[in-house]
């Protein structure tokens, strides 16, 4: 009988299904994005990506790191304590005339919907750029795309920041308080900071690049603006990565074409738009349609940029540069056919 019992218990063992160990998944590669102002809306749909869970689909862990203002985002990326950053294209270009190459991989926005705002007084007797000699105007910080549209506004009349003070104030609560306390005269910002002091009247627009009227006069049309920058070295050693992180993004412009604002409101964080939700989806919907279709980055985009910021006088050796070697196409076209 105890022979019997252990010949059936044997069969047994031997009939029963094999059933194989589960695999663990496969570990996320961990990037680290930089950007100046994440709540701005240039940067909105990386904020969507993620909230989204499409980095991690791609297999990425992405560590936001938050600077004030685009210029300290850069040298971050140039430094290389960030892999990828969220910024304005002509950095790509301000970077190679001094012999560093970056690469742009993805277009966010061609529009980047900046407004030079005066206060009412100051706005009332506004004519044009020469109106702005010797006054205070807030950017978020010297040296970035906030900072260089300014050059390029001064420019149309002849003039530089040697004319105005131009004064870091951030990106949000902080240019916000600046404008309202009077500590500057006016200044050039985006969404959603530029539409809480509209609506509180606290500044009137006089140069707005939200409209296509605004931002044929400031850049000439659509350009190469938001875009997704990587160090040339980055994107030659480790392509996979940089094609998963604009996979990612790619798919969430898409989702962007079809969501509603209410959609995104859903996902988006509630301290970017604090207590007042219908302000903010007022002006999330005059900001959207600079927004790509796919993340579409162009020559002909960066060129129409180039010729602007060239236009302002700060592009050294400009006539030298090979635009061609700023963007690299391929990233985005493969991520727009999945």
């Amino acid at each position: 009988m105890v022979r019997m019992t252990t010949v059936v218990a044997t069969a047994a063992l031997v009939l029963a299904p094999v059933i194989p160990k589960a695999e663990p998944a496969p570990a996320l590669k961990r990037v680290e994005l930089g950007v100046g102002g994440r709540t701005l809306f240039s940067y909105l749909p990386l904020t969507l990506t993620e909230r989204l869970g499409y980095f991690r689909d791609q297999g990425l862990e992405v560590n936001v790191n938050d600077f004030q203002g685009g210029s300290k985002s850069i040298e971050a990326l140039v430094g290389g304590s960030v892999d990828i950053v969220a910024g304005a294209y002509e950095n790509t270009l301000f970077l190679q005339a001094k012999g560093i190459e970056l690469r742009a991989v993805g277009l966010l926005t061609d529009r980047f919907g900046l407004v030079l705002g005066l206060n009412p007084q100051r706005a009332a007797r506004y004519n044009s750029p020469k109106d702005l000699r010797g006054l205070k105007i807030g950017v978020t910080a010297p040296g970035s795309a906030v900072s260089n549209a300014l050059d390029i506004i001064l420019a149309k009349d002849g003039l530089s920041t040697k004319d105005v003070s131009a004064i870091g104030v951030g990106t949000g609560a902080g240019a916000i308080a600046a404008m309202q306390s009077g500590q500057i005269d006016g200044l050039v910002l985006s969404d959603p900071a530029i539409t809480r002091l509209e609506s509180d009247g606290v500044i009137v627009a006089v140069v707005d690049s939200r409209t296509e009227e605004g931002q044929k006069y400031l850049y000439g049309g659509p350009n190469a603006n938001s875009s997704i920058l990587t160090r040339a070295q980055f994107a030659r050693q480790q392509p996979a990565i940089v094609q998963a992180f604009v996979n990612a993004f790619v798919r969430t412009m898409k989702w962007m074409q079809t969501a509603s604002i209410d959609d995104m409101i859903a996902i988006i964080p509630a301290d970017y738009f604090g207590s007042d939700k219908e302000l903010y989806k007022r002006s999330l919907a005059a900001n959207r349609a600079g927004f790509t279709r796919d993340g579409e980055l162009t020559l002909a985009l960066a060129e129409t940029t180039y010729r602007s910021v060239a236009g302002s006088g700060r592009l050294a050796g400009s006539a030298k540069l090979d635009i061609a070697r700023t963007i690299e196409e391929s990233f985005w076209q493969k991520a727009a056919m999945r």
